[in-house]
């Protein structure tokens, strides 16, 4: 059985190329993986900023520093 993918628009097989997704009507993800891996990289290159700074606050709070002091 084949789906097509919305990003990339081709046809590919369910069974290999879509991961699952219990949640959607046919228990398959929108994307196909290559296209869903590519989205992932790339909204995790856009937040990575963002995830430092958290993960430098909670060192420094767990560490009980001040602002100026990282």
């Amino acid at each position: 059985m084949l789906k097509r993918c919305p990003k990339c628009e081709i046809k590919k097989d369910v069974d290999t190329e879509f991961h699952i997704n219990r949640q959607s009507y046919d228990g398959l993800c929108t994307y196909c993986k290559t296209c869903s891996n590519e989205i992932n990289r790339t909204v995790q290159a856009r937040n990575q900023p963002a995830r430092l700074r958290n993960w430098a606050r909670k060192i420094a709070d767990h560490l009980h520093l001040n602002d100026n002091d990282y």
